[in-house]
Protein backbone atom coordinates (compact mmCIF):
# COMPACT_ATOMS: atom_id res chain seq x y z
CA UNK A 1 0.00 0.00 0.00
CA UNK A 2 1.30 3.45 -0.90
CA UNK A 3 1.51 5.80 2.04
CA UNK A 4 2.62 9.42 2.10
CA UNK A 5 4.89 11.13 4.60
CA UNK A 6 5.40 14.87 4.47
CA UNK A 7 8.31 16.15 6.53
CA UNK A 8 8.44 19.85 7.45
CA UNK A 9 11.26 21.60 9.25
CA UNK A 10 10.09 24.62 11.24
CA UNK A 11 10.47 28.09 9.74
CA UNK A 12 13.40 30.38 10.57
CA UNK A 13 13.52 31.14 14.29
CA UNK A 14 14.48 34.23 16.26
CA UNK A 15 17.70 34.18 18.27
CA UNK A 16 17.54 37.82 19.44
CA UNK A 17 16.22 37.20 22.96
CA UNK A 18 18.97 35.44 24.92
CA UNK A 19 16.66 34.97 27.91
CA UNK A 20 14.46 32.48 26.03
CA UNK A 21 15.27 28.79 26.11
CA UNK A 22 15.73 27.00 22.80
CA UNK A 23 12.25 25.49 23.24
CA UNK A 24 10.70 28.96 23.66
CA UNK A 25 12.27 30.60 20.59
CA UNK A 26 9.58 32.03 18.25
CA UNK A 27 9.81 32.58 14.51
CA UNK A 28 11.66 35.61 13.19
CA UNK A 29 10.32 38.02 10.54
CA UNK A 30 11.65 35.91 7.65
CA UNK A 31 10.13 32.76 9.12
CA UNK A 32 6.73 34.45 9.41
CA UNK A 33 7.04 35.87 5.88
CA UNK A 34 7.89 32.44 4.40
CA UNK A 35 4.88 30.59 5.86
CA UNK A 36 2.20 31.92 3.45
CA UNK A 37 4.53 31.26 0.50
CA UNK A 38 5.08 27.64 1.49
CA UNK A 39 1.45 27.12 2.53
CA UNK A 40 0.40 28.18 -0.97
CA UNK A 41 2.91 25.77 -2.46
CA UNK A 42 1.66 22.95 -0.22
CA UNK A 43 -1.93 23.64 -1.30
CA UNK A 44 -0.96 23.53 -4.99
CA UNK A 45 1.52 20.64 -5.07
CA UNK A 46 1.07 18.40 -2.02
CA UNK A 47 -1.75 16.12 -0.91
CA UNK A 48 -3.93 17.15 2.02
CA UNK A 49 -2.99 15.55 5.31
CA UNK A 50 -4.99 13.07 7.39
CA UNK A 51 -2.82 13.60 10.44
CA UNK A 52 -0.14 16.17 11.30
CA UNK A 53 2.05 15.72 14.35
CA UNK A 54 4.31 18.56 15.41
CA UNK A 55 6.88 19.21 18.07
CA UNK A 56 5.36 21.35 20.81
CA UNK A 57 8.15 23.95 20.73
CA UNK A 58 7.12 27.54 20.02
CA UNK A 59 8.72 27.67 16.55
CA UNK A 60 7.18 24.40 15.33
CA UNK A 61 3.78 25.32 16.75
CA UNK A 62 3.89 28.70 14.99
CA UNK A 63 4.99 26.99 11.76
CA UNK A 64 2.26 24.34 11.60
CA UNK A 65 -0.48 26.70 12.83
CA UNK A 66 0.59 29.22 10.18
CA UNK A 67 0.53 26.63 7.39
CA UNK A 68 -2.95 25.59 8.50
CA UNK A 69 -4.12 29.22 8.87
CA UNK A 70 -3.17 29.94 5.25
CA UNK A 71 -5.41 27.13 4.03
CA UNK A 72 -3.41 23.90 3.82
CA UNK A 73 -5.78 21.06 4.70
CA UNK A 74 -4.86 19.15 7.84
CA UNK A 75 -7.70 16.90 9.01
CA UNK A 76 -6.22 16.29 12.46
CA UNK A 77 -3.37 18.10 14.23
CA UNK A 78 -1.63 17.02 17.40
CA UNK A 79 1.53 17.96 19.26
CA UNK A 80 4.05 15.53 20.66
CA UNK A 81 6.78 16.69 23.04
CA UNK A 82 8.91 13.73 21.90
CA UNK A 83 9.38 15.48 18.53
CA UNK A 84 11.31 18.34 20.17
CA UNK A 85 14.87 17.80 18.86
CA UNK A 86 13.88 14.20 18.03
CA UNK A 87 16.27 11.73 16.44
CA UNK A 88 15.32 9.87 13.26
CA UNK A 89 14.58 6.83 15.46
CA UNK A 90 12.10 8.82 17.53
CA UNK A 91 10.46 10.15 14.36
CA UNK A 92 10.18 6.56 13.06
CA UNK A 93 8.65 5.43 16.36
CA UNK A 94 6.04 8.21 16.26
CA UNK A 95 5.20 7.38 12.63
CA UNK A 96 4.92 3.68 13.54
CA UNK A 97 2.18 4.56 16.05
CA UNK A 98 0.01 6.20 13.37
CA UNK A 99 -3.52 4.78 13.04
CA UNK A 100 -3.77 2.41 10.07
CA UNK A 101 -6.67 4.41 8.59
CA UNK A 102 -4.20 7.26 7.97
CA UNK A 103 -2.63 7.29 4.52
CA UNK A 104 -0.97 10.72 4.63
CA UNK A 105 0.95 11.98 7.66
CA UNK A 106 2.87 15.20 8.18
CA UNK A 107 5.67 15.55 10.74
CA UNK A 108 6.82 19.06 11.70
CA UNK A 109 10.02 19.00 13.71
CA UNK A 110 13.68 19.99 13.94
CA UNK A 111 17.10 19.32 12.45
CA UNK A 112 19.13 17.19 12.51
CA UNK A 113 16.34 14.63 13.07
CA UNK A 114 14.22 15.56 10.04
CA UNK A 115 17.24 15.53 7.72
CA UNK A 116 18.45 12.23 9.16
CA UNK A 117 14.98 10.69 8.73
CA UNK A 118 14.72 11.75 5.06
CA UNK A 119 18.27 10.58 4.38
CA UNK A 120 17.61 7.20 6.00
CA UNK A 121 14.15 6.37 4.61
CA UNK A 122 15.10 7.50 1.10
CA UNK A 123 18.53 5.82 1.11
CA UNK A 124 20.45 9.04 0.46
CA UNK A 125 24.12 9.59 1.18
CA UNK A 126 23.45 13.10 2.49
CA UNK A 127 20.42 15.33 3.00
CA UNK A 128 20.21 18.71 4.74
CA UNK A 129 16.76 20.19 5.27
CA UNK A 130 16.69 24.02 5.23
CA UNK A 131 14.31 25.97 7.46
CA UNK A 132 10.71 25.55 6.30
CA UNK A 133 11.88 22.85 3.94
CA UNK A 134 9.16 20.38 2.93
CA UNK A 135 9.73 16.87 1.62
CA UNK A 136 6.98 14.71 0.10
CA UNK A 137 7.89 11.03 0.43
CA UNK A 138 6.01 7.98 -0.83
CA UNK A 139 6.61 4.61 0.81
CA UNK A 140 5.19 1.20 -0.08
CA UNK A 141 4.31 -0.30 3.29
CA UNK A 142 1.38 -2.38 4.45
CA UNK A 143 1.25 -0.81 7.87
CA UNK A 144 2.92 2.11 9.60
CA UNK A 145 4.93 -0.25 11.83
CA UNK A 146 6.86 -1.21 8.68
CA UNK A 147 8.45 2.27 8.62
CA UNK A 148 11.59 1.00 10.39
CA UNK A 149 12.63 -0.98 7.32
CA UNK A 150 10.85 1.07 4.66
CA UNK A 151 12.53 2.58 1.62
CA UNK A 152 10.77 5.59 0.22
CA UNK A 153 11.26 7.98 -2.62
CA UNK A 154 11.12 11.76 -2.70
CA UNK A 155 8.29 13.04 -4.88
CA UNK A 156 8.94 16.73 -4.14
CA UNK A 157 11.37 18.81 -2.12
CA UNK A 158 10.69 22.51 -1.68
CA UNK A 159 11.85 25.35 0.51
CA UNK A 160 11.38 29.15 0.54
CA UNK A 161 14.67 30.17 -1.08
CA UNK A 162 13.95 27.74 -3.95
CA UNK A 163 10.74 29.61 -4.79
Amino acid sequence: MKRTIIIVRHAKSDWSNGELSDFERPLNARGKRDIPIMASYLIQHYPSVDLAIASDSVRTTETIEGIKKYGYTIAQLSYNYKLYLASKETIETIISETPETTTTILICAHNPGVSDFVQSVCGLDFFDMPTLGVVYIEVEIEQWTDIFSARGSIVRFDYPKKK
